[in-house]
């Protein structure tokens, strides 16, 4: 079994509704992040991942930004999630799906 948690609450998005997709993380324990649209996935150069300096997004869980010609993505930082995850349960207020 794998809890699964509510990706667009933990980001800071309405939560809500049911959820069509499931990211499981890899590790000693792993989680499930639940989320509503999956656009795809992309392979790119590390040259096209910079630093966030702040200015295009202001998500806790965003360190670094991706830019193709056709796309300017956050990339999210899934430690960050799982430590906010960990953080949020010990004080009893994380909602998991049902």
């Amino acid at each position: 079994m794998v809890s699964v948690y509510d990706f667009q609450t933990l980001l800071g998005y309405p939560g809500g509704g049911s959820r069509r997709w499931l990211l499981l993380t890899a590790g000693h324990t792993p989680v499930g992040l639940a989320f509503d649209q999956f656009e795809g996935h992309i392979r790119v150069e590390r040259a096209a991942i910079v630093e966030e300096s702040g200015g295009e997004t202001q998500l806790h869980f965003v360190r670094e930004i991706v830019t193709t010609a056709k796309l300017v993505r956050p990339v999210v930082h899934l430690p960050f999630v799982l430590e906010a995850i960990q953080k949020r349960a010990r004080q009893g207020n994380l909602r998991k799906e049902r």
